[in-house]
């Protein structure tokens, strides 16, 4: 059962024994589906980082920077020079909380992304405790990469993902594209006041 005081992109609970896909085919399409909507997702915080800002250089800056924690430091920083002026105090504060929490969920969905798009997909040799003759089936998922040993345990990962759980992911970057979207708007709107 999901632990539910925990942000939804905390890492997947279970361990190698969990099974994944009985086709390669699913977790392959499911990654490169989550791929391609975590590049909207970046997209989109570039669109409120220049709506946080003016500056030109700035915002070139930002779109060079390939790093989810100093996009995130960039990003804060902007939303904390957010201008107030007569009739806007109390919706310029909102924005400066709603975009924190935004920047958070950012963060801590780019650390699914990396599991994804820096994982491997690993066949598994198991039971198939569903047919109740259990016989040996392959099947696949993605573990973390090898080159992160704190995601690996005694020679085995401590977690795999199945496509239905990549697939989950690539929706939740889609959301993550649309709230940074509308907080671009949400913004402009403030301070053409």
């Amino acid at each position: 059962m999901p632990d539910d005081s925990l942000p939804p992109w905390t890492r997947p609970s279970g361990g190698p024994a969990r099974h994944g896909d009985k086709s390669a085919r699913p977790i392959y399409e499911a990654i490169g589906r989550a791929v391609s909507n975590w590049e909207g997702a970046e997209v989109a915080a570039l669109i409120l980082f220049a709506a946080l800002t003016t500056d030109e250089k700035d915002i070139a800056n930002f779109s060079r920077t390939f790093s989810i924690r100093d996009r995130a430091i960039q990003l804060r920083r902007a939303a904390s020079s957010l201008p107030f002026s007569e009739g806007n105090n109390k919706e310029v504060a909102n924005l400066k909380v709603e975009i924190e929490a935004l920047v958070d969920a950012y963060e801590g969905w780019s650390e699914r992304r990396n599991d994804v798009a820096h994982g491997c997909v690993t066949p598994m040799w198991s039971p198939d405790y569903a047919n109740p003759e259990c016989p040996t089936v392959r099947t696949f998922s993605v573990c973390p990469s090898h080159a992160n040993k704190k995601k690996w345990f005694a020679g085995d990962p401590i977690y795999n993902l199945n496509a239905s759980e990549i697939r989950a992911f690539a929706r939740a970057f889609v959301v993550l594209d649309k709230q940074f979207e509308q907080m671009a708007k949400r913004v402009r709107a403030v301070t053409a006041v």
